[in-house]
């Protein structure tokens, strides 16, 4: 997986989480790795929920926890906890 140094910004290979050092300035840092699982999903539009069943939903990584959002990436239902917001 390729980061950039948080020093130079020289863009580095690492292949796990730990400490690195960057190939340009020599700096170290640590590294951490993330990588999501590989699930199967369900895409159910938010627009086609009754009220009623979304106040039902659970999220589906959490079945203990009402779904508070829809992932508008993947259209699952997930809780505050899975709640990640990202930029496009």
């Amino acid at each position: 997986m390729y980061i950039q140094c948080p020093h130079c910004k020289q863009q580095i290979d690492i292949t796990e989480s730990g400490k690195a050092a960057c190939s340009l300035c020599h700096k170290l840092f640590e590294a951490f790795l993330f990588i999501p699982s590989q699930r199967e999903t369900v895409i159910r539009p938010e627009a086609a929920l009754s009220s009623e069943e979304f106040k039902e939903a659970r999220c589906y990584l959490h079945a203990e926890n009402k779904a508070h959002h829809i992932c508008e990436r993947c259209g699952s239902f997930i809780c505050e906890i899975c709640l990640t917001e990202i930029e496009t």
